[in-house]
């Protein structure tokens, strides 16, 4: 338990020391950000085929031993969790040399939501190492149903007796 704390930790930090030299780039039409989102693109694209080694030809060798394990069936139904770059807006892209992590905010006006996405260089070219979503903010309260006033309007107005003090008939 330890090692793996301690392991958490230092990656944390050699993350933080990578991205901390990172350039930012905020305009999404500069050439690294489309050559990353087509590199995603087209991933996505054999996702939704189903085609695995097209899809493992898109990520780097560290993200194959990670969870999910996938077949094409769960590789289709993971695809079909994720929206398209083209549907997210971009907010920037933070790269250096060999590592370059790119954030997307999901058009949801109840929430604040965003994609994460993190390429590598692997083998002279741009690898898709890891990608996750994140959720920030709380949703926007809803209605209550008429089911719910009801079981809330009764728990406010039911009492419960007070214990009794005196001994068990028996």
């Amino acid at each position: 338990m330890k090692r793996s704390v301690s392991a958490s930790a230092g990656l944390a930090c050699l993350l933080a020391g990578l991205l901390a030299s990172a350039e930012p780039i905020t305009d999404p039409t500069a050439p690294l950000v489309r050559q990353l989102e087509m590199r995603f693109a087209s991933s996505l694209a054999a996702a939704r085929s189903g085609n695995l080694d097209a899809y493992w030809g898109h990520r780097t060798a560290a993200s194959r031993t990670r969870p999910p394990a996938l077949d094409s069936t769960r590789l289709k139904l993971l695809a079909e969790l994720l929206p398209p770059l083209d549907t997210m807006q971009f907010v920037r892209l933070d790269s250096t040399a060999r590592m370059a992590r790119a954030l997307y905010r999901w058009r949801k006006p109840d929430v604040a939501q965003y994609t994460v996405i993190v390429y590598r260089v692997e083998q002279g070219e741009w690898k898709i190492d890891d990608f996750n979503v994140r959720r920030s903010g709380m949703a926007a309260p809803q209605k209550h149903t008429p089911t719910e006033a009801v079981l809330r309007q009764r728990s406010e107005t039911a009492t419960v007796p007070a214990p009794s003090l005196e001994a068990p008939r028996l």
